[in-house]
This record gives structure tokens, sequence and C-alpha cells, in this order.
């Protein structure tokens, strides 16, 4: 069997292994040893920074090490790490290689990826993830040697996605779980459902036969209890929780 044969086996395999799993930290490690079987030591994957919102609020998976990311979060790189602005340009996996090659990035910029170096982290993928609610999220591995073959790539680009809908459906079930009953309240849910249909207050307000101040308290309490700082912030964060469908 050739190399390419054997990588898409993996990564099918990959895919069924996780299918059944539904621990996020048995997850993480099946994620992590195929990620080393092409050279990447760490993984790093969630929802993109939003404005408003801790960083590492969405974050999924993270095993880069700890003096690198609290550094990274202390001088709040998020905003001009080219492995996440290039998502700016691009919705295909890109390498950071790819980025140096072809963008010739800024001095701030590369000393970025330069001080991933002191890590052990000379290469890197950024495998980007369109969510249900059209939300971009990233897959990020990286790794001293990675293999970045073009075969290996499509490998990994799998094996990313499989695994990020694997951590998120393990984490939203675990969330779902330890609720006792829904977050928002039955009319909260309707109100963020037509807001998700693109209605403004006045339109959700004849629709449901309330004022348009009631309309704007519901939707008040509803970004309150989201934890979001934007409606579309809210509609993502309502559809990600499984308080509202699309």
């Amino acid at each position: 069997m050739t190399r390419i044969d054997t990588l898409a086996e993996e990564a099918l395999i990959f895919c069924e292994q996780v299918r059944d799993l539904t621990d996020p930290t048995s997850i993480a490690q099946a994620i992590e040893v195929q990620m080393a079987r092409f050279g990447f030591t760490y993984i790093t994957c969630g929802d993109l920074p939003i404005p408003g919102r801790p960083l590492g609020a969405g974050l999924l998976m993270n095993t880069r090490p700890e003096d690198y990311t609290e550094r990274y979060l202390r001088k709040n790189y998020a905003p001009i790490d080219p492995a996440l602005t290039e998502l700016q340009n691009t919705l295909r996996p890109f390498s950071w290689g790819d980025i140096r090659t072809f963008r010739k990035p800024e001095k701030r910029k590369r000393m970025i990826m330069d001080e991933a170096r002191e890590f052990r982290m000379n290469d890197g993928l950024t495998i980007p993830i369109i969510t249900a609610s059209g939300q971009i999220a990233a897959f990020c591995p990286s790794g001293e040697h990675p293999d970045l073959h073009p075969r290996a790539r499509a490998a990994v680009e799998l094996i990313a996605v499989a695994g990020f809908q694997a951590l998120r459906r393990a984490v939203l079930e675990e969330q779902r779980a330890s609720r006792e009953k829904p977050l928002l309240t039955r009319r909260e849910r309707e109100v963020m459902q037509w807001i998700a249909a693109g209605k403004t207050d006045d339109e959700i307000a004849m629709v449901l036969n309330l004022s348009r101040e009631t309309v704007h308290v519901h939707v008040k309490n509803a970004m309150r209890k989201l934890d979001a700082t934007r409606r579309p912030q809210a509609v993502c964060e309502a559809i990600r929780m499984g308080e509202i469908a699309i």
C-alpha cells in the first residue's frame, strides 16, 4: 500500500472512531494521536476571536505550551496573527510557509511566527471551518517538521473537520445535559429565531403581537444570558447552544 493510500485510510478510520466518542477529552486525545502521525505536535482549534468576548472563550482545544499561550494572550497577538488574519483573504487551508512565501508579512507578523519557532513550532496549518451559523472557526496544528505534502494536507483537513465537529458536539451535549432547563425562555427563543431570520424589532413585534419595547427587552435579556454584545453574536451563540435552529 502506498503512502497516499495509507493517508486516506487513516483519515477515514479516524472519522469512524470519533463518530462514536462522546467525551471531549477522549476526542482530543484521538486528534493528538492522528496529528502526531503527520508531524504536528500542537493543536489549537475553536471559534475565531469575537470583539467583546474574552480571548479563548470559544476555544475547544489547545495543546500549545503554556508559556507560549500566556505570551500570546498577554501581548494580544490574535488581531495581527497571520495564521488568523489570512482568513480575511481566503477560506481555503494554508500553511505558515505559504504566508511567508506569498504574502511577505510585515515585521510584527513575522515576529509572531518567529517566536513560535522558539517552541518548536516551525510551521503549521490553518484549516478554516464554516459553522452552521456562518461563523468561521479554525483548526490549527503546528510542529517542528510537519508533513505538508498536498495529499497529507488533504488528509489532515478531513481529520480536522471530523475532529472539530466531534469536539463541538461533545461539548454542547455536556452543556445541554448540565442544564436542567433551556437557557432562554420560550418568548426569548421566539424573538431570537426571528432575528436569525433577519426580522427587525418592529416586524417581530407585529408577528408576535407584542410592543416594540417588549421585543427589545426580550432581545436584551437573551443577549445577557448568551454573553453576547451584539445581535449577530447572540444569534450565533443561540444556534451553537441549541436554543434556536436554522
